[in-house]
C-alpha cells in the first residue's frame, strides 16, 4: 500500500487527508505528487475558500517514508530528483490564492513539518510531536523546506530542532511560534478557523497572501509592485464595492470572489 492523498470538498473548504496510516501518514514518492496534484487542481477550482491538511488515524505526517529511500534516495542525483518532487508539493500548497491550514495531530516529522510550514496557519492538538530528524538519518534537510522554518522560527530554533533531533510538544512548538493554536479538539477548531476565514473576501485573502510572499522572498521594490497590483484589484473588485454596501446597511456582505 503506497497510500494516497485524498481530497473532499464541503461547500467552499476544501479536506486533504493525507492517509498512509500503516506508517503513521509518512509520505511515500507517489504522495508527495498527489499532493502537488491535489493543490494544483484546487487552485483552479474557483468557490474554494481555504483549504484544511490533516492525516487520518490521529497522525498528521510521520516525515518521508524512509523505507523507500534505498530506491529514491541512493544516490546524489536521485536525492535531487526526490527534493525536487517534494519541493513541488509544497510549492503547489503556497501557490494557491486561498487559505491553508494545517491541522496537526499525533506525529508530525521531517516531512510533516515542511507540509505544515508551507500552509498559511497551523494548528494543532495537545498531544502532537514534532521533530526535524535528518541529523539522525546522515541527510541534510532540503533547502526551500530550510528556508520557511527560518522565516517562521528563526535560525537559532532551527539550529536546535536540527541539531539535536529532539522530539518538541505541541506546547514548545507554540512557544517558538511555529503552532498559531494549540487545543485539544484540533479538528474543531481548525474546521471553526476555516469556516471564520471563508466568511472573508477572497480577494483580500489572495492579496495579503500575495504580498506578504513578496516581502518575505523578494526585494522590498518587487513586494511595493505585489502591493500596487493587488490594491488595484481589490479597489476595483465587486467585494469591495459589497463590503461598503454593507457596512453602510447594517448587514453581513455576501462576497463572490470577484
Amino acid at each position: 500500500m503506497a497510500g494516497s492523498v485524498d481530497i473532499t470538498i464541503d461547500d467552499s473548504i476544501a479536506s486533504v487527508l493525507l492517509n498512509n496510516p500503516a506508517r503513521r501518514n509518512a509520505m511515500t514518492r507517489s504522495m508527495w505528487k498527489e499532493l502537488a496534484d491535489a493543490f494544483t487542481y484546487l487552485r483552479d477550482v474557483r468557490d474554494i475558500r481555504a483549504a484544511i491538511i490533516s492525516g487520518v488515524e490521529g497522525n498528521f505526517a510521520a516525515g518521508a517514508d524512509i523505507s523507500e529511500f534505498k530506491e529514491v534516495r541512493q544516490s546524489g542525483q536521485s536525492a535531487i530528483e526526490y527534493d525536487e518532487n517534494t519541493e513541488a508539493a509544497l510549492a503547489a500548497i503556497e501557490s494557491v490564492p486561498f487559505a491553508t491550514i494545517a491541522s496537526i495531530d499525533g506525529f508530525c516529522i521531517g516531512g510533516g513539518i515542511s507540509i505544515a510550514s508551507a500552509c498559511d496557519i497551523r494548528v494543532s492538538s495537545e498531544s502532537a510531536k514534532f521533530r526535524l530528524p535528518p541529523a539522525r538519518l546522515a541527510i541534510s534537510y532540503p533547502f526551500d523546506s530550510l528556508v520557511r522554518m527560518v522565516r517562521i522560527i528563526g535560525v537559532a530554533n532551527c539550529k536546535r530542532m536540527l541539531l539535536t533531533a529532539d522530539v518538541l510538544s505541541a506546547q514548545s512548538m507554540g512557544q517558538l511560534g511555529f503552532v498559531e493554536v494549540v487545543i485539544e479538539d484540533v479538528a474543531a477548531a481548525a474546521l471553526g478557523m476555516a469556516k471564520r476565514i471563508a466568511d472573508n473576501a477572497p480577494l483580500s485573502i489572495h492579496a495579503t497572501k500575495d504580498i506578504l510572499s513578496a516581502i518575505e522572498g523578494e526585494a522590498s521594490n518587487s513586494a511595493r509592485v505585489a502591493s500596487n497590483r493587488q490594491r488595484e484589484v481589490t479597489l476595483s473588485s465587486h467585494d469591495y464595492a459589497e463590503a461598503l454596501a454593507a457596512f453602510i446597511e447594517k448587514r453581513e456582505p455576501r462576497f463572490r470572489g470577484n
